[in-house]
């Protein structure tokens, strides 16, 4: 259910999920937990630091639940073919705004996909 909010929050325009750790939004575009890379920023206490692969572990259940609503609104394809689109889809930043020309300034060629979709969705 959330995969599919956030697909659809995409696609119509809306606030992106924002403030993802970089290794949760790995494994959502496909890579697998053990091959996370977890940044000191993401966890600033030393003993959680540790117990950060368990904790991704234990999330592995929601994180394909989102996975499949990504991919019943076909994000997932996008990110698969053009992981850098993760950046955009998830970013880090609050104050990260989408627009059609900032996906168009992308070198991905699904870019432009992105760009007819949120304009033929009427999106700014």
């Amino acid at each position: 259910m959330a995969g599919r909010m956030i697909g659809h929050c995409f696609l119509h325009g809306g606030p992106p999920l924002t403030g993802l750790s970089p290794a949760i939004v790995h494994i959502l575009c496909g890579g697998t937990p053990e091959t996370a890379i977890v940044e000191i920023n993401d966890c600033p206490d030393i003993d959680l630091r540790e117990k950060i692969t368990l904790v991704i572990g234990r999330v592995m259940r929601q994180i394909k639940q989102i996975r499949k609503g990504l991919k019943d609104t076909m994000l997932w394809t996008l990110i698969s073919e053009c992981p850098d689109l993760a950046q955009i889809i998830f970013p880090r930043e609050s104050s990260a705004v989408l627009t059609p020309e900032k996906q168009a300034e992308g070198d991905c060629r699904k870019c432009a996909e992105i760009a007819f979709w949120t304009a033929s969705a009427g999106l700014p």
